[in-house]
């Protein structure tokens, strides 16, 4: 399958995994990379719904006047994406994130949230964190809070890498019994090989 934005496959159960997985195997050292310019993250954004169309609009806008400040986000968004998987990849494997890791999560948590306005809409309450005026970094708060959400509201046993790839995910089967990101993709390449290996060492038994 042709690696672009909008074939990529969304399935880290939230926000934030989806984030991370933007880069197409965790497991191989030149992986894919998704995410190259400020306009590609928009185009995510598009991809996940995660901001509108309109303020997508208006964010393009402001990067292509402010290419300079858009780059520096992008490095910034780049390596907050890899502290995200280095702490939630070690929550996956029940084990303590890195004090530094946990330290620039906390950072960048801690500035989503300070960005989140109450409100109410249709009568009921609200969190938004959609500012007045577009902000490049609107979408890096989405993300954070996203991360934020999965650390105070998920199961620690919920949250896992995938096998195959690396992914991360939020298993949310009944059993919690999931191995792989995608059943249909690592799910089945990952059983081949085993398969493929078992003949193998077979074979030179026989």
């Amino acid at each position: 399958m042709e690696k672009t934005i909008d074939k990529l496959l969304l399935d880290g159960g939230c926000t934030c995994f989806d984030f991370t997985n933007t880069v197409n195997s965790r497991h191989v050292s030149s992986g894919h990379e998704y995410l190259k310019t400020y306009a590609d993250l928009l185009e995510w954004c598009n991809r996940t719904g995660l901001i509108s169309s309109a303020r997508i609009k208006e964010l393009s806008d402001l990067a292509n006047s402010r290419q300079k400040e858009a780059e520096q986000i992008m490095e910034g968004a780049m390596m907050g994406r890899e502290v995200l998987f280095r702490v939630f990849s070690a929550v996956a494997a029940g084990q303590k994130p890195d004090r530094k890791d946990l330290a620039a999560f906390n950072e960048k948590v801690s500035d989503s949230l300070s960005h989140v306005r109450l409100t109410m809409k249709n009568g009921e309450k609200s969190l938004d964190l959609s500012p007045d005026k577009p902000d490049l970094e609107e979408p890096l708060w989405q993300i954070y809070k996203s991360a934020f959400d999965v650390w105070i509201n998920e199961d620690v046993d919920r949250i896992k890498e995938c096998e195959s790839c690396g992914w991360l995910f939020l298993d949310k089967s009944k059993n919690n019994r999931r191995r792989w990101c995608n059943m249909k993709t690592c799910g089945s390449s990952d059983k081949a090989l085993r398969y493929y290996y078992k003949k193998k060492k077979e074979g030179e038994n026989a």
